[in-house]
């Protein structure tokens, strides 16, 4: 499922950070295995515009797995992988969106370490203007689409039940 928020731009400061840099680029967990949402992890991102009405803002949310074996995280695969979601017009000061991912239930004794990855470009035409790339971090306030309201992670755990 997917949501969008747009807000106005505003006036340009002097001491902007670039985009890439910006405090309005994020993800976070908002949904990790509850009642309502069982095996399930949502990924909300936030997206800062350019200001510039041509371009567009993309974003691709996956998830990956923390590989015990490895001691790194590992790509889920397709199944955990949003595809290039349009933001629309970077004229706004950030837009939003989500994506929620039904997961297979851990066998028994067996615990899912989870986050997000998220790729980020601000487009012109076809062609990529600028990237960036977020893993999901906690403590973003009024997420849209939180469960419960509050819910904010940079990783999720789910343990069979």
């Amino acid at each position: 499922m997917a949501f969008a928020v747009a807000l106005p731009q505003l006036a340009a400061a002097a001491s902007k950070p670039p985009l890439t840099a910006s405090p309005r680029l994020w993800a976070t967990i908002n949904v990790c295995d509850t009642v309502k949402a069982p095996n399930t992890v949502g990924v909300r991102v936030s997206m800062p515009g350019s200001g510039k009405k041509l371009e567009r803002m993309y974003a691709r949310i996956s998830l990956q797995f923390f590989d015990d074996a490895t001691k790194s995280w590992k790509a889920i695969g397709k199944a955990a992988d949003s595809g290039w979601l349009s933001l629309g017009s970077s004229k706004f000061l950030r837009r939003e969106t989500g994506r929620t991912f039904k997961l297979a239930a851990p066998a028994t004794g067996q615990t899912f370490r989870i986050r997000g990855f998220v790729r980020y470009e601000w487009r012109l035409g076809k062609a990529p203007v600028r990237r960036a790339s977020r893993v999901t971090s906690g403590r973003i306030s009024d997420v849209i689409g939180a469960d419960p309201a509050d819910y904010s992670a940079g990783t999720c755990f789910m343990t069979a039940p």
